[in-house]
């Protein structure tokens, strides 16, 4: 039976049954989160890597904004017991801090106050369907 190996994060690699940091992807992986924390948008750090011919995890030099956003959220990357530190905690929350900023920019953190908890929504929407024209009939 073949056995289902797990993906390893692009900055690591395994080394006798252990996962380590890879020097040159973990370069490359500093330079994402610097890159973004410093204005570059996600597309452009992806185009980025295309013109440095940098390979992906997978070892192809194709990236868009999918792989790049993965590894701008991945936890791993501040260490775990599985995976060690590839970086200090500052710079990784200051990616999320953008990242939050930007989605909130583009409209994708709702940013309105909920006025009421979903066990009234039902009463809510009761009321307004007996006040409206319909409800009449």
């Amino acid at each position: 039976m073949k056995r289902m190996q797990k993906h390893i994060p692009l900055g690591y690699h395994m080394v006798q049954g252990r996962i380590e940091v890879d020097g040159n992807n973990a370069e490359i992986v500093k330079m994402i989160f610097q890159d973004y924390v410093n204005g570059a948008s996600i597309n452009q750090i992806a185009k980025k890597m295309v013109e440095l011919g940098v390979p992906n995890a997978n070892g192809v030099p194709i990236w868009n904004h999918g792989p790049v956003g993965n590894i701008l959220k991945n936890e791993q990357y501040l260490g775990t017991e599985v995976y060690p530190a590839l970086m200090g905690t500052e710079l990784f929350y200051k990616a999320q801090d953008r990242r939050q900023q930007v989605s909130r920019e583009l409209g994708r953190i709702a940013s309105r106050i909920v006025l009421t908890s979903n066990q009234f929504w039902p009463a809510v929407w009761f009321a307004e369907y007996v006040d409206s024209p319909i409800g009449d009939i």
